[in-house]
């Protein structure tokens, strides 16, 4: 999706970062500037090599008090967070010599410049290059250089700047809850109690967070947490567009005005209680939309616009009586604060969309949840509006947007253009043995074959096979570990046993008598080498000094290559893209009722946070708006005892929370 050139935010942007004064009370129409919003630029050594930060110096990226302190221990042992900051001067000091090493690293810097800081991309993401932070000082460290208004840049006007206490600090302005014992965070991490925090408008874009709104906050951190997460999933820093940052502050990517309203974001973090660094989070958006009525005409729907949900590998979280996976817990606590205290409506009343280019979340989607076929009009507009919501006007005409006809997977309602880079490490190239993957190939084979008749494309998903433009690289992985030549990696390559995978005790072989690599090889995954099995290569890979691992890594990194260099999937076939840069916009209802997990949940959500607001959080429900201050007040006045039994959470699933609060007030109630 590319930027909307006609946005009439930015005008207003440099009056606010001129310090304009923001309104406390905002019209309902009216749609605030606040973020700076800047071009990503063309990337670093494709079409340009001039360094963006040719006539920086030091003092665009730190404080005099953080160069000052680390001159001052330059013959001290440094401590931990000394070596992160002197990481950190590292990668300033590369940027201003313009070394390509660090320019490059991870995957080419975008070359437009943010104007609170360098560090930052364009959109306000921090810049791979960067290191990233592994505690709540590092993340302190990093954030108050970034946004503390201490550097020679243009000011940051957030409202609420982060303290050494993150997340934890008392005065961190939103609401949270305990969510159980962490134990499986990352390897390595220490067990930590875990806390889901409410962002209900951060940015204040919508007008319900004015007091203490944070965008830039919002993105920097959030950045971050995407950024462990595709490390802990694909083994790399991942980079995502401009339009898809912006749209974890106003739902809509960029091109909000006073004439397209934002609607309203909503996150749900997950952070460690105890030191306040932030661990994951479940970003969604909530509004309403005009859909086809079944009486005729149309009428207005509540609509759930599901985002993004960055987890990195976690511990289950009690919800009620039983546990679920952390993300889906957490999605389950979104659906419970939006419809308890957003729209109040029970869970039922509700259609939901999201917009995804990876499969598990898909898969997902599309296993768990319903797809009525009598809604299937309402399901196309409402899939249709968070197009419109989401892709800036100038995208549209031209771009990619294809009805989806996939029997398997109704829920998809078309296809459009993922915001991924080609080759960043967050794209996914599709996997043959996937079951996702394989219905959708046969549909993008039709669509391949009705835009451009004359195209030859084959039959079946397979990833690519090893030809002779990748004998070099071989022959010089073979060199670097004692071969004479390519000839013994090949012949273990094709032998049983040499990739080990859960589903195929005797193993199988990394690729076939073709030389094609498997069709179920990790190949978006750079940190799953430990599936390559040498037992049965002969003669040994001399190492000298080197782990077994690294030479995993280099025949992972060789395979993975030549997959993706042929998998059919990830070829263009003349003006539609790879299937690789295909993104789905699917639309589904929460199955409910006694015999829905997920109705019981949300519930049982529903019942927990209530209870937690009252008792611990009262003092933070104003910073989430008068209307949620509004709900919160109704169940002041209810038994809250009540609000913790069975038969409660059976009222919450007819009916919602308030029309649950309603029918306890209701004369003829007997319960």
């Amino acid at each position: 999706m590319n930027r909307l050139s006609t946005v009439s935010c930015i005008s207003r942007i440099f009056d606010c970062l001129k310090g304009k004064e923001m309104s406390q009370k905002l019209e309902a129409s009216a749609f605030p500037d606040y973020a700076p919003l800047t071009k990503a630029g063309p990337e670093y050594g494709k079409i340009n090599r001039v360094n963006p930060f040719s006539g920086y110096t030091l003092r665009n990226f730190f404080s005099e008090e953080f160069r000052e302190g680390l001159e001052s221990k330059l013959s001290r042992e440094p401590s931990n967070q000394d070596q992160y900051k002197r990481a950190l001067l590292r990668v300033a000091e590369g940027f201003i010599n313009g070394e390509e090493e660090v320019l490059m690293k991870v995957s080419p810097l975008v070359t437009g410049i943010n104007p609170i800081h360098p560090f930052l991309e364009p959109s306000g993401a921090i810049r791979v290059q960067v290191p990233l932070p592994s505690n709540m000082e590092q993340l302190y460290i990093l954030t108050d250089q970034i946004l503390g208004n201490k550097t020679a840049n243009s000011p940051n006007n957030d409202m609420y700047k982060l303290t050494p206490k993150g997340l934890a600090d008392p005065d961190f302005p939103a609401p949270w809850l305990q969510a159980g014992n962490e134990k499986l965070y990352l390897k390595g991490s220490a067990p930590y109690n875990r806390g889901l925090m409410i962002w209900d408008d951060p940015s204040g874009y919508a007008g319900v967070n004015t007091k203490h709104r944070f965008p830039n906050l919002t993105l920097l951190l959030l950045s971050i947490v995407f950024q462990q997460t595709d490390v802990d999933a694909y083994g790399a820093r991942g980079r995502y567009g401009d339009a898809t940052l912006k749209r974890l502050l106003d739902g809509h990517g960029i091109q909000c005005s006073d004439e397209i309203p934002p609607h309203r974001i909503i996150a749900l973090i997950s952070f460690d209680s105890d030191s306040g660094m932030p661990k994951g989070y479940i970003t969604a958006a909530t509004y309403e939309t005009e859909v086809p009525s079944t009486k005729g005409g149309t009428e207005m729907a509540k609509v759930i616009f599901n985002h993004y949900a960055f987890v990195p590998k976690s511990s289950d979280v009690p919800v009620g009586p039983k546990s679920m996976k952390m993300t889906e817990a957490m999605y389950v606590y979104m659906l419970a604060y939006i419809t308890s205290y957003v729209t109040e409506l029970p869970l039922k009343d509700h259609l939901l969309v999201a917009h995804s280019d990876k499969s598990p979340a898909l898969k997902a989607v599309c296993k768990s949840f319903h797809y009525y076929p009598g809604n299937k009009m309402k399901y196309k507009m409402v899939a249709d509006g968070a197009y419109n919501a989401i892709t800036p006007i100038a995208s549209r005409e031209g771009g990619l947007k294809e009805d989806a006809e996939v029997a398997e997977f109704p829920h998809i309602q078309f296809y459009d253009q993922s915001t991924v880079p080609r080759d960043d490490p967050g794209e996914e190239v599709p996997v043959p043995a996937d079951r996702f993957y394989t219905p959708v190939y046969m549909d993008f084979c039709r669509i391949v074959k009705k835009k451009n008749p004359g195209a030859i494309i084959p039959e079946h998903l397979v990833n690519g096979k090893i030809e002779s433009k990748h004998i070099p690289k071989l022959r010089e992985i073979a060199k670097k570990y004692g071969y004479s030549d390519e000839s013994p990696l090949l012949i273990w390559m094709q032998s049983t046993g040499s990739y080990e995978f859960q589903e195929v005790q005797l193993g199988a072989s990394l690729i076939d008598e073709e030389l094609r690599v498997a069709p179920n090889f990790p190949i978006n995954d750079r940190a799953n080498f430990s599936c390559i099995n040498t037992d049965k290569l002969t003669p040994k890979p001399n190492l000298e000094g080197q782990s077994l691992a690294a030479f995993q890594k280099d025949i992972q990194l060789f395979l993975i290559q030549v997959a993706k260099d042929g998998n059919t999937g990830n070829i263009d076939y003349g003006s539609i893209p790879r299937l690789t840069d295909f993104a789905y916009m699917v639309t589904y209802q929460i199955p409910t009722g006694y015999s829905s997990p997920m109705d019981w949940g949300v519930a049982m959500a529903v019942q927990h946070m209530a209870l937690s607001f009252a008792w611990l959080q009262n003092n933070k429900i104003n910073f989430l708006g008068p209307i949620v201050s509004k709900a919160h007040q109704k169940i002041l006045k209810k038994d809250i005892v009540f609000l913790g039994t069975t038969a409660a959470g059976i009222l919450i699933m007819s009916y919602g929370l308030v029309g649950a609060l309603k029918t306890l007030s209701s004369p003829r109630s007997n319960l």
